[in-house]
């Protein structure tokens, strides 16, 4: 798998916001493909076990051109402001794509359901990688899913501290595929099981892969 050079962000420092005590305002200098750094603030709501919520508002233009060539990389479009995202303590951001046309090879799990009305497939690629030590990497998952019904989704992957949950809704008789990217950092040299976890209506499924952290 290559990693995509397209997002590379390191965290900035908290900032608390006197206006509103249930959010603090999270800086990020974002590298583009061409090496330039950008800085970027976002508003995130803590939660107890030290993930943060991404606070729905609509990102700077920039920032939106970065997501949509990550997206383009895979033949997909940035829908990441339709979601709700959960970054967990070690992801440093998050992107959402979508395709119309089922991509890559499902090498996980698939799963059906038959339920009425609710007839609906999903077909799990969790990520895989193979990274270097110290630095930043873009882990990709993705599943295809096919629904009579439309409504609320949910997908969720992570490896080893790197961990992102999304929610947001899918159409009825649709079909597609929703690449979840990550950005993460490797602290520690090994091997690290991944997951990546959706359910649609009518329909849960998951599939694991491996992280190779080389020294």
């Amino acid at each position: 798998m290559r990693i995509s050079r397209i997002l590379l962000i390191t965290l900035g420092i908290f900032l608390f916001s006197s206006s509103n005590a249930d959010y603090e305002v999270e800086e990020a200098y974002v590298e583009d493909a061409l090496g330039n750094q950008h800085l970027f603030e976002r508003e995130v709501r803590p939660n107890p076990d030290g993930s943060r919520t991404i606070i729905p508002r609509e990102r700077p233009d920039e920032l939106k051109r970065i997501h949509q060539q990550l997206c383009e990389s895979v033949g997909a479009t940035d829908i990441t402001q339709e979601h709700v995202l959960t970054l967990g303590e070690g992801t440093v951001d998050a992107v959402v794509c979508h395709s119309d046309s089922q991509q890559g090879t499902p090498e996980g799990a698939s799963a059906s359901g038959g339920i009425s009305l609710m007839n609906s497939s999903l077909q799990i690629n969790p990520p895989n990688a193979t990274v270097n030590l110290n630095a930043n990497f873009l882990l990709s998952g993705s599943f295809y899913y096919q629904t009579l019904v439309g409504g609320p989704y949910d997908a969720t992957m992570s490896a080893s501290n790197c961990s992102t949950s999304i929610s947001g809704n899918i159409s009825g008789m649709g079909a597609g595929t929703r690449t979840l990217m990550m950005q993460c950092h490797a602290f520690d040299a090994g091997t690290y099981p991944s997951t990546l976890a959706a359910c649609i209506p009518g329909l849960c499924a998951s599939a694991n892969g491996v992280i190779t952290v080389n020294q």
